[in-house]
């Protein structure tokens, strides 16, 4: 359940500005797995 939240917050931003997004996204929910 967590992974598969992770992974779609990674597609989304990644999807929302490319890659950009996918580093502000990625940085914090690998910090904070609660979000």
């Amino acid at each position: 359940m967590k992974q598969s939240s992770t992974d779609r917050l990674l597609t989304t931003g990644v999807t929302s500005n490319g890659k950009t997004n996918c580093v502000y996204k990625c940085r914090p929910t690998l910090q904070t797995p609660d979000i």
